[in-house]
Order: structure tokens, then C-alpha cells, then sequence
């Protein structure tokens, strides 16, 4: 008896953008337990509270941080709110609590203090990634019983099912792709395995992915299980590989690993002092692009408040200030595709002429008596122009 049933030969003749599912935010967790006894609660919130600060972090070894190791022992500390609800059975055993394998009873959802979690992270020194995440796409080529085959989108085996547990539990969005047509014209399962992945880029596009996960799975010598990863995110790449006899395991390390990678990207460490930018627009033109823009720029990692500094026509300005540098924020908005940057774009000079010095550094404007120039921060001296992607 197989352990997976891979691939399903149904097809999906559905629409190309799948859904970004992170069904629990980044700070709630859900543990399966035994009973509502004390001792187990507390068990379940070092657990849960383990759960959130890799999700948070987007670094699978913080447990292993000893600022992060001394407090896990004390995590109901970092606990808002919980509660229990009784565990159904519909058709299927619920999984055996470790304790003397009986089944667990009840569902324990905890939600965790995101200020506490950012202030135990920043003072570790580590990195805060937050809830706007590139959805990624993952092309995965597995061999079983000597044949080779893709994952898709509707498969109705073990193997997708893996991967979307190890995306929620990372808070990762990914999809797969549809494998129709369209796709097994542009892709073959040997460009995938062989790595071609050029023609594998190429027929991603449709799906407008942040970034691309492209993998192969093979057992390999004494029971064990091998997988090689490739990320692709802008003009970055990252690979590595995975082997062992656990095959749940080895498959979501392509999930793992693309986090760790995508974070050290995207997570912001913290910086002493305020920053700000000043951001142009264009293409808004109507009151629900521009509640959309103004949401989408409130919910990215970093931003601590936003000023309307003017509006025109389809063109909207903004002054951005941030908790830290700026760089993260930038870098999320050329990446993330709800915006795009405006190609070429530089501010005019105030004139064609030398301007000259007023001696102070200050530019003194020409036949005009010198005025005081107020000094502003780096961040604001060049206006970065974006256009709202429809």
C-alpha cells in the first residue's frame, strides 16, 4: 500500500490566481490536547508559542536563540487570549495526544501579543517578518514506482496536502499550477526534473507569482527520501536539498526552506530612529483604488504611519514613515506586484544651470538672495514613483 497518492488525473478549468491562504494570523495558533488540565495547557502554549515565533521571525531555528530559549518556558506570559472547542469526528481518528497515545480531546486556539513578540524578537536581534508575504508558486516533480509526475492544483493526494499544511504553519501563500493545456504545452515533467527552468519561468507568468519554488522528490538508498529545491525571487536564487526517511518531512522542506530564504529578503530588523519617503502614485482613479492603496500600504512591515501630502487627477502623493530604514519597504513594494515602480523616472532639476553654494552646502537659487533650506532626512530627498497595478 502506498503512503501517497500523488497525482489525481482530474483538471482544474478554473481561474489562474489561487488564494493566498493563511487562515490563522501570524499570531494565533491552534494545538490539539488531551484535556483542559493546567499542565497541559501550559505544554500546548510553549508549543504554540514556538509555532508563532518562527512564523514571525521567518527563521525556522529561532527556538534555538538563547534570548528566544529563556522565555519559552514562560510563554503563557505572551498569551491574549485562548480558548477550547471540542474536537468532531467525521469519519476519521483524531490524532493520539503524546501522552500514553490517546486521541486528543479539544482544540486549543491561542492568540499571542504581536507587541510583546516584536519586543522579544527585536531584543534578540533578530528579524520581525511581517504579514505581507509574496505568494509563491511551486512546481514539483515527483518519482514513485519508477514514473515521474507533476503536482497540480487539484491533486487529491498526500503530497499537496503536505505542502499546504507547511504553508500555513509558515504563513507562506503558495499555489500550484493547473497543469492544463496551457501548462503541459509550456512545461514537461523532464524540464522540471532535469532543471530547464527557463521554460519553467516562462510559463509561470500567468500566474503573476512573487516568487517560484521549483523542486524534484525520488527515494534514495536505505528506505530514505531526497529532494533538491530551487527559489527563484527577482534577480535572487537559492537552492539546497533534503534527505531522510521521513517523506512528510523531506517534502516540506521545500516550504522551510523557501521561508528562510524569502525572510532574509523581506524580514526588517530593527533600526534605531525613524525614517520616512516621500511616494508619488499614479494610475488611482477612483475612491476604492485609492482605500485599496492606502490598506495595502498600512498592513506592510515597517510602516508606522501615512500622510496624504496631495492628490491630483490619478496622481497621489504620500509621506511614509517607518519604525526603521526604509530599504525593506521600498524593496516589498518593487517585488510585491500591487504596485509597479515607474521606469526612468527622476525629479526635474530646478534648473539647467550650476547652482551655486551658498557656502554652507546649501544650494543658493541663481539672482535670488539665499533663503534658509530647511535639512531633510535622506529618505526624503528623492521622490520614488510607483503605478497602481490593475
Amino acid at each position: 500500500m502506498r503512503i501517497f497518492h500523488l497525482i489525481s488525473p482530474v483538471f482544474l478549468l478554473l481561474a489562474l490566481s489561487g488564494p493566498a491562504f493563511a487562515a490563522l494570523s501570524l499570531y494565533e495558533a491552534e494545538v490539539e490536547v488531551l484535556d483542559q488540565t493546567r499542565a497541559v495547557r501550559l505544554k500546548a502554549m510553549r508549543q504554540a508559542l514556538e509555532e508563532v515565533l518562527v512564523r514571525v521571525s521567518g527563521y525556522s531555528l529561532v527556538v534555538t536563540e538563547p534570548a528566544v530559549t529563556a522565555v519559552l518556558g514562560n510563554a503563557g506570559r505572551y498569551v491574549q487570549q485562548y480558548h477550547y472547542r471540542p474536537l468532531e469526528r467525521q469519519g476519521e481518528a483524531v490524532a493520539a495526544a503524546e501522552e500514553g497515545g490517546e486521541q486528543a480531546q479539544f482544540q486549543l486556539w491561542l492568540r499571542f501579543d504581536p507587541a510583546a513578540i516584536k519586543q522579544l524578537l527585536q531584543g534578540a536581534g533578530l528579524a520581525v517578518w511581517g504579514g505581507e508575504r509574496p505568494r509563491t508558486l511551486i512546481w514539483l516533480a515527483i518519482e514513485e514506482g519508477g514514473k515521474r509526475q507533476l503536482v497540480a492544483a487539484n491533486d487529491d493526494g498526500a503530497a499537496r496536502e503536505v505542502l499546504e499544511q507547511a504553508a500555513r504553519r509558515r504563513a507562506l501563500p503558495m499555489l500550484l499550477p493547473l497543469l492544463d493545456l496551457t501548462d503541459r504545452k509550456a512545461v514537461r515533467v523532464g524540464d522540471v526534473w532535469g532543471e530547464f527552468h527557463d521554460s519553467v519561468k516562462d510559463a509561470s507568468a500567468r500566474y503573476q507569482p512573487g516568487a517560484l519554488l521549483i523542486g524534484r522528490l525520488h527515494p534514495a538508498s536505505g528506505g530514505n527520501w531526497r529532494a533538491r529545491w530551487t527559489l527563484y525571487q527577482g534577480d535572487e536564487t537559492f537552492r539546497w536539498e533534503r534527505k531522510g526517511a521521513d517523506v512528510q518531512a523531506v517534502l516540506a522542506s521545500g516550504i522551510e526552506g523557501a521561508a528562510d530564504n524569502l525572510s532574509l529578503l523581506y524580514a526588517e530588523r530593527y533600526e534605531s530612529g525613524a525614517a520616512s519617503a516621500r511616494l508619488r502614485f499614479e494610475g488611482v482613479t477612483s475612491f476604492s483604488e485609492f482605500q485599496r492603496l492606502l490598506d495595502y500600504l498600512g498592513k506592510l512591515n515597517g510602516v508606522a504611519a501615512i500622510q496624504v501630502l496631495t492628490i491630483e487627477d490619478d496622481v497621489v502623493e504620500l509621506q511614509l514613515a517607518s519604525e526603521g530604514g526604509m530599504d525593506l519597504i521600498l524593496k516589498t513594494l518593487e517585488h510585491q506586484g500591487v504596485v509597479a515602480p515607474v521606469e526612468g523616472y527622476a525629479e526635474p532639476p530646478e534648473s539647467e544651470e550650476q547652482l551655486p553654494s551658498s557656502g554652507d552646502g546649501r544650494v543658493q537659487p541663481v539672482n535670488q538672495v539665499a533663503q534658509p533650506v530647511p535639512v531633510l532626512p535622506n529618505e526624503l530627498l528623492n521622490l520614488r514613483v510607483f503605478r497602481l497595478v490593475k
